[in-house]
C-alpha cells in the first residue's frame, strides 16, 4: 500500500477527502444485486475490516494537521451508510462528526437495466429494450445514453457537480463516502477533467482508497491519493453499458 501519512497534504482550510465504499456484498456475491437489491447490499466482514483501517488512517491525519471537526456526507445505499459509520465511530474517538445523507452522490440509476450486469442478460431478459439502448448508444454515445428508466453518466455528472456546489458553502473538511463512478466524477468536476479522461479511468479506484482534494490560492484544486485502500479483496463487479466495439463500465 501507498499510504502516505506524510505526503504533500498540508492541512489547508476544508480538504475534501472522498473515500469509495468499503467490499460490499454485491462484489462478493454479484447474484445479490437481483436477490437484495442495489441499495439495500451491506459491506462485508471484509469491508468492515477496510473501513476501520481507513479510519484509523484518516483519525491520525486529523489529529496531526489539527484539523478540528469533520463532516461525513454519504449516498442512501446501504454500503456507504455502513462505510461512513464505520469511520465515523473511530473518527469520533477525536474529533467531533457530522453525518450527512444526499443522494446526489447515489450510483448510477439503470432502472429497467438494475441487476443486469452484461450485455448477455440484457439480451436475454429485455431483447427489445437492449436493442434499442444499443441502437441509441450508436447515436447518442455512452455520456449522453440512458437505460430504460435510468439515467446518463451526464445526468450522474451534473447532479456530483450540484451536491459540490452546496457542499462548498459549509465551512470545515469533508469526508465523502461515495462509489467508485461518483468518486472520479468528483475528480471530474473539481479538477475540470476531459470526458475521455473518465472512460479511459475503468475500474481504477479500490475499497475505502481516499483521494484528498486542496484548493490553491488561484482557487484550483489539486488531489492526491493518500491512502490506496485494499485491492486485495475490491474484485470489481461493473454494470457494463456500451457495445463490444466501444464498452462503457460502470462502477457499483
Amino acid at each position: 500500500m501507498n499510504n502516505k501519512l506524510n505526503s504533500t497534504f498540508t492541512g489547508r482550510a476544508d480538504p475534501i477527502f472522498v473515500v469509495r465504499h468499503a467490499h460490499s456484498l454485491g462484489q462478493a456475491d454479484p447474484s445479490t444485486y437481483k436477490t437484495i437489491g442495489d441499495k439495500k447490499l451491506p459491506i462485508t466482514e471484509i469491508g468492515h475490516a477496510q473501513a476501520i483501517s481507513a479510519a484509523d488512517y484518516l483519525r491520525a491525519l486529523f489529529v496531526n494537521s489539527n484539523l478540528g471537526n469533520a463532516e461525513i456526507i454519504h449516498s442512501e445505499c446501504l454500503r456507504t451508510t455502513e462505510t461512513a459509520e464505520d469511520i465515523a465511530k473511530v473518527l469520533l474517538e477525536s474529533v467531533d462528526i457530522n453525518q450527512l445523507v444526499d443522494g446526489r452522490i447515489n450510483k448510477q440509476e439503470f432502472g429497467l437495466f438494475d441487476g443486469l450486469l452484461t450485455k448477455k442478460e440484457r439480451a436475454q431478459t429485455l431483447p427489445e429494450l437492449a436493442e434499442k439502448y444499443e441502437n441509441d448508444f450508436k447515436v447518442l454515445g455512452p455520456l449522453k445514453v440512458a437505460p430504460p428508466g435510468g439515467e446518463s453518466l451526464q445526468e450522474v455528472i451534473d447532479r456530483v457537480r450540484f451536491f459540490l456546489q452546496d457542499t462548498a458553502l459549509r465551512k470545515g473538511p469533508k469526508i465523502i463516502v461515495t462509489h467508485g463512478l461518483q468518486a472520479l466524477c468528483i475528480q471530474k468536476v473539481l479538477e475540470n477533467k476531459s470526458d475521455e479522461w473518465l472512460f479511459e479511468q475503468q475500474d481504477s479506484i479500490s475499497n475505502c482508497a481516499i483521494r484528498v482534494f486542496n484548493r490553491n490560492a488561484q482557487g484550483q484544486y489539486k488531489s492526491e491519493c493518500i491512502y490506496d485502500g485494499d485491492h486485495r479483496n475490491a474484485i470489481p463487479h461493473v454494470q457494463e453499458l456500451g457495445t463490444s466495439s466501444g464498452s462503457a463500465e460502470y462502477r457499483p
